[in-house]
């Protein structure tokens, strides 16, 4: 019970770290871009009208692409923390890596 209490507390502390510091890597990135990229927003046409998506409003189309940075930050946050994770487990039990 003990175990499985320790796992549940140490997944609950990375998904709270990995939204928080997302969270921040997303507004870093939107505050020192003050217009959506040319790429980005053809990128978002292109899979809109790939997937027959109808947006009538052009302010959808930035919302999406605020989405999109958000999501890509939490991956890329997630990814990171996990790996430091790991890195810091392997660390402290002093198992060599294979």
């Amino acid at each position: 019970m003990k175990r499985m209490s320790l796992l549940l507390l140490r997944t609950a502390l990375l998904v709270f770290v990995t939204y928080e510091l997302g969270i921040v890597l997303a507004v870093f990135i939107i505050r020192r871009t003050p217009m959506m990229p040319y790429w980005m927003d053809m990128t978002i046409r292109y899979v809109l009208e790939a997937v027959r998506a109808e947006i009538n409003d052009p302010w959808d189309i930035s919302t999406i692409g605020l989405i999109g940075i958000f999501v890509v930050s939490w991956l890329v946050v997630g990814v990171l923390v996990f790996g430091l994770f790991q890195i810091a487990v392997r660390l402290i039990n002093g198992r060599p890596r294979a």
